[in-house]
């Protein structure tokens, strides 16, 4: 062992000489010498990493502590300060009396500006797997609904002509109108006065992560399973139909048998997964293939995960970066717990371009009502938001359907 510690030092001492010197290591010292220069010098190191280490956790813990004051006092620290100050002073209780002025509405609560709208929304949209994937639209006028045109059908009778040939008359393209009503959903989180007067509460955090968390959780919900009453109109709630486009009415999806009651068809059949999976792809029209994306829950991605095709290779390309899904057969899978799983008639995976297929309408302006009165000792923040959602082309979604039938 002390041999090769020797060793060692001289392989050192050839290759690093500036570091040996460094170590107070001369030309002439040996290479124990040297060994025990380089260990003291790793020593040192070592220490003034943990006090670099404790300078940090002291700076982060200041940091922390100051960014209310930095929120309420508009300072440069903070990037939305100007913007986030009424609402900050609202929240502690601060509010001057003619904050009327800074969007207050008539019955007393805070309405969130644009900017504010707008950091939330991108929260909500990277924390939902149907608004990443779905159409959204901001709806800033009032009203109880939104309606959308699109195309039911394509002109017909057109055709080559000369430059002097008669032109026919051809048919004009087919319109539907779709209509989204808006409902209104709440969250009333709480929070103890003594918190609200500690300098170290952040209030920028509070409503984002109250906003992410408990109305993102109810909206998802609705976007998929919502059944349309006081709750927007979830995509899986929509009548379904073995019929291929050109022969079933609008509104309804398509559904592909998986081929078993509750399962895949067996592979004793001659029939593989990976063949009823490609036959959901080439269900959608081309047209709609250039966008679209799986969906699924983390059940059912565990089962398909497994499969391969007819020559042992997988179906499912785990993602290797950061922030990029996994693809299954070329298309990418994204996952959301409210699909359900597979069981005996369930629709529990779905493909298509969901942004041509589903809308998402919400009414820009949060409402905060603050309640410091009815429950002594806390503060209570009523916050309410108007969004619903619906199916806009039922072409550009299809469902499988675990059943045989």
């Amino acid at each position: 062992m002390k041999n090769a510690l020797k060793s060692t030092a001289s392989r050192f001492l050839a290759v690093s000489p500036v570091m040996a010197n460094g170590a107070a290591a001369a030309a002439g010292d040996g290479p124990e010498k040297a060994l025990k220069a380089i260990q003291a010098l790793a020593s040192d190191i070592k220490a003034q990493k943990a006090e670099l280490d404790a300078v940090k956790a002291e700076l982060d813990r200041s940091f922390k502590m100051s960014a209310r004051a930095r929120i309420a006092s508009g300072g440069t620290g903070t990037p939305h300060a100007e913007t986030l100050k009424p609402l900050a002073a609202y929240i502690t209780g601060h509010a001057p009396e003619n904050s009327m002025s800074v969007g207050q509405d008539s019955k007393g609560g805070f309405t969130v500006t644009p900017e504010i709208d707008r950091v939330i929304f991108e929260f909500a949209r990277n924390g939902s797997a149907m608004r990443r994937l779905s159409r959204t639209v901001l709806m800033e006028n009032a009203g109880s609904e939104f309606e959308i045109l699109f195309t039911s059908k394509r002109a017909e009778a057109g055709g080559w002509v000369g430059e002097t040939q008669e032109r026919g008359g051809t048919e004009s393209a087919g319109m539907s109108k779709i209509t989204i009503p808006l409902f209104e959903t709440y969250a009333e989180p709480k929070v103890t006065q003594r918190l609200l007067d500690d300098s170290s509460f952040d209030i920028e955090v509070f409503v984002s992560d109250d906003i992410q968390g408990t109305l993102g959780e109810l909206e998802d919900a609705a976007y998929v399973n919502g059944n349309g009453v006081a709750k927007p109109k979830g995509f899986l709630t929509y009548d379904t139909s073995a019929d291929i486009d050109a022969e079933r009415p609008l509104g309804t999806l398509q559904h592909v048998l998986s081929g078993n009651d509750g399962a895949f068809e067996a592979v004793s059949t001659g029939v593989l997964p990976a063949d009823r999976l490609a036959d959901m792809v080439y269900s959608l029209n081309a047209e709609y293939r250039v966008n679209a994306s799986w969906l699924m829950n983390s059940k059912t991605a565990g089962t398909v995960r497994k499969m391969k095709d007819g020559e042992g290779n997988y179906l499912w390309q785990q993602s290797t970066a950061a922030g990029q899904p996994s693809t299954l057969l070329g298309y990418p899978v994204e996952i959301d717990e409210h699909m359900p799983d597979i069981a005996s008639g369930s629709k529990a995976i779905a493909f298509g371009d969901f942004q041509r297929g589903y809308c998402i309408v919400d009414r820009t302006g949060l409402n905060v009502l603050r309640d410091a009165y009815t429950l002594k000792g806390w503060v209570k923040f009523y916050t309410t938001k108007r969004t619903g959602g619906g199916v806009v082309d039922s072409r550009a979604i299809k469902v499988m359907k675990f059943s045989a039938a």
